[in-house]
């Protein structure tokens, strides 16, 4: 089982990882004008690394398309914090928006 680790870029941005046996899963999330914008790599101790692009227009379809990635049942705790963070982006947005 991994760790997650969590490091804040801007109050707009956020950095999430998680280390396991097969390697290392990171994410990257921005709040940007259009809605959420999310990077996901995995890194392999073998293998190829692979990388994931994503813009979300909102909260929904960004849970939804986190419900689906593996990692909810591989690292339980990332997954955890990614929804958790994302769902402050979202708010700090809208609250900057009233």
């Amino acid at each position: 089982m991994g760790t997650a680790t969590n490091g804040a870029a801007s109050k707009s941005a956020r950095t999430l990882s998680a280390e396991g046996r097969r390697g290392e899963v990171r994410f990257f999330l921005q709040r940007v004008a259009g809605g959420l914008y999310v990077e996901r790599e995995e890194i392999p101790r073998r293998g190829l690394r692979t990388q994931q692009s994503v813009q979300f227009a909102d909260a929904e379809h960004f849970r939804r398309w986190c419900d689906n990635d593996p990692i909810r049942f591989e690292h339980p705790l990332l997954h955890i914090s990614l929804k958790r963070d994302a769902d402050e982006l979202w708010r700090s947005s809208d609250a900057s928006e009233t």
